[in-house]
Parts: C-alpha cells; sequence; structure tokens
C-alpha cells in the first residue's frame, strides 16, 4: 500500500508540475486530480486500520483482489455480497455528510470500471441479496442502486449474482428482469432455498447456509470456508453401458449388472 501511496503523491507533484500540458498534466487536473487526492487518502487509512467509508471498502475489496490474484496466484472467485458489506459504511458516510448519492455513484462506477477493464476472465462475480436472520430480506437501497449504476453503464463485468429468496422484492426482481430484456445479460439468479437446503444436508448449519456465499459460476459454499465446484454429468454413459453388456467401455470394468446384449432389445422403446 505504501508503494501506491508514494506513486500517487508523485503523480500528483508530476500533475502540478506539467499542468496544461494536454499529453500528461491534464490527467490530474480538475476532477482527475481530486480522484487521485481521494485515492491517496484512501490508501492512508487503510495502512493505518480497517476501512472507515464506503469508498475505503470498495478500495480494500479490489486490493484484495490484487493480491490475492497476482500476487498469491489465488483465485478470488468473489467481490462478497457487496450491498450488505458496503450499507453500514455508505449509511454512514451520508448521515456525516461525508459523501452524497450522485458522489457514491460515481464512486461506484469507477470501481466497477476496475473490473469492466481488467478484462477477467468469465468475468469477476459479485452478489446481491439473500435472508436477514428473521428470514426478511437483505436487498436494501444500495441494491437497487447497484443495478441501476450497472444498467446504465452497459458493462458485462463484473457478473452480478442475484439470491432469489421468497422475501426477495418483486420489483427488484423484475428491474433486473427488463435489465436482461433490454440486452444487459450479465445477471444469474441463484435460488437461496435450494442453496440452503443442499449446504445443511451436506453438515453446514442453518445460519452458516443462510449466509452462504455465492462464487463463480453459480458455485456456493459456507462463507470463510471452503469453495463449491462444478460437477459434469456424462448422459451418455447408460447408452455406453447397454452397447458393452453392463461394462464400461474403456476400463471393460462390469458396473451396471443384469444388463442383456444388444440383440435383445427388440426396439429403441424398450432399450430406452
Amino acid at each position: 500500500i505504501g508503494r501506491f501511496i508514494e506513486q500517487g503523491k508523485r503523480n500528483l507533484g508530476e500533475g502540478e508540475r506539467m499542468k496544461g500540458d494536454e499529453r500528461w498534466g491534464m490527467r490530474y487536473e480538475g476532477k482527475g486530480r481530486e480522484r487521485l487526492k481521494k485515492e491517496i487518502e484512501g490508501l492512508e487509512r487503510l495502512r493505518n486500520g480497517p476501512p472507515q467509508t464506503a469508498y475505503d471498502m470498495m478500495m480494500f475489496v479490489w486490493l484484495y483482489f490484487f493480491y490475492s490474484e497476482h500476487l498469491d496466484g489465488i483465485q478470488c472467485r468473489s467481490l462478497t455480497e457487496l450491498d450488505v458489506f458496503l450499507t453500514p459504511y455508505y449509511d454512514a458516510d451520508i448521515s456525516c455528510g461525508r459523501t452524497t448519492e450522485a458522489e457514491f455513484r460515481e464512486q461506484l462506477k469507477h470501481f466497477f470500471w476496475q473490473w469492466g477493464s481488467v478484462n477477467n476472465y468469465w468475468n469477476q462475480p459479485v452478489f446481491l441479496g439473500g435472508c436477514k436472520e428473521d428470514e426478511s430480506t437483505v436487498i436494501n437501497e444500495l441494491s437497487y442502486l447497484f443495478l441501476d449504476v450497472y444498467d446504465k453503464m452497459g458493462i458485462y463485468s463484473p457478473k452480478i449474482q442475484i439470491k432469489v429468496a421468497d422475501s426477495t422484492p418483486k420489483e427488484f426482481l423484475l428491474k433486473a428482469l427488463d435489465m436482461i430484456r433490454r440486452g444487459n445479460n450479465s445477471l444469474v439468479f441463484v435460488c437461496d432455498d435450494r442453496i440452503r437446503k443442499s449446504l445443511v444436508k451436506a453438515g453446514a448449519t442453518e445460519d452458516e447456509a443462510r449466509l452462504a456465499t455465492i462464487n463463480g459460476c453459480y458455485e456456493y459454499s459456507v462463507a470463510g470456508t471452503y469453495r463449491g465446484g462444478m460437477n459434469y454429468f456424462n448422459l451418455l454413459k447408460p447408452l455406453e453401458f447397454i452397447l458393452h453388456e453392463g461394462r464400461d467401455g474403456v476400463s471393460g470394468e462390469k458396473t451396471t449388472p443384469n444388463v442383456l446384449s444388444l440383440p435383445h432389445y427388440e426396439s429403441f422403446d424398450k432399450l430406452y
């Protein structure tokens, strides 16, 4: 973080020295200069302690992704449940006048552009929605704001995954479906109820299942533990067993008993 701060300060100095230079200096004049100063201030707060503002939290998420993917070599297949994580910071920022909704929208747009510009493989997932302990929805003002900013940008990364539960507001789902209808279709719907039942069956507690994270394509897992993966089904394998009288066509192992040889099946229906 210190190196980022020092580079930012050097850029500020260069911007002042080359003020008015169309080739370089204007990049750090006006709004560009104010944005760079804000980045430096946020980085300095993170160097000294935990995030203090919604802007800090978005910066922290970006830094975690950068360090994980590009230094540790570990895939970061979710930017977490941002509407839930950012809400207390956003509410505090608004209540004490640190930012306005318009300013936050601009910050969120630049945050989204980090993933839109990095051209990350398979897009970069982030998820919204889910349930509170009393089964009411976690969808809130920021959830709608996220979709609104994302819709106006017209990008496809990050990929937004939405946990759909009985308490998910119909208005929110209709907003997401309208975005898809108009071509902004990098949105994924996952069934909260089935995810929770599956994880409980695998040994998770009810609360762990409720707070499960969504990552990757459609995978889900208990937060802070393992990560689920995909399963592939070979729908032609049963036909292979029939053609080889119950044996695996590759290994020759007898895996399916009481399978007749192919001539015994007089029609396709009997074979099926």
